[in-house]
């Protein structure tokens, strides 16, 4: 593990991510967030919907994670997503990062929610219910939910209202 995270933080340096967000963080255009990435993956643009927009992200071990941008009509980000590829690893510090990094655009952590395992809750006037391998964020006063799925398809969400309504 601590070899793991090694490789990780001399890969951010590398790169030159070290200091910066691996990700974007909801809200910022498309622009703004090909100056951290590049260009999209054009082979994984194919068949995307006209607002969604792929990257193909390297990790130190070769793997590759798949990080997908939803925008609203504004050309603003209003829902990424991060993913293991094929046979890849999602791993627990990239993912944690994103969520941290979400949550840091907030205004006042007061109004986050974390529901327990089980746990019904609202967001965007939807119902949901906490699965068992899930860590969720709720905060409808900033309009941000962040969800950290674990076990065998590992992924990493933060939405606004307007992707969940459909209305972008």
């Amino acid at each position: 593990m601590r070899l793991r995270r090694i490789l990780v933080l001399a890969w951010l340096f590398v790169t030159g991510l070290a200091g910066r967000p691996l990700h974007a963080a909801l809200g910022e255009t498309a622009s703004e967030i090909e100056k951290r990435f590049g260009r999209p993956d054009p082979q994984l643009q194919q068949g995307a919907h006209k607002n969604v927009v792929v990257w193909a992200i390297e990790t130190p071990q070769s793997e590759r994670l798949i990080y997908t941008v939803t925008f609203d009509r504004r050309g603003r980000s209003i829902a990424e997503g991060l993913k293991p590829g094929r046979r890849a690893i999602l791993d627990e510090e990239i993912a944690k990062n994103f969520v941290a990094n979400q949550l840091a655009v907030r205004k006042d952590d007061k109004t986050t929610r974390l529901p327990r395992p089980g746990e019904k809750y609202t967001f965007a006037g939807e119902l949901f219910t906490r699965a068992p391998n899930e860590e969720v964020w709720v905060d409808e006063g900033n309009d941000l939910m962040v969800i950290r799925a674990t076990g065998r398809e590992p992924f990493v969400l933060a939405v606004r209202a307007d992707f969940l309504r459909g209305t972008y």
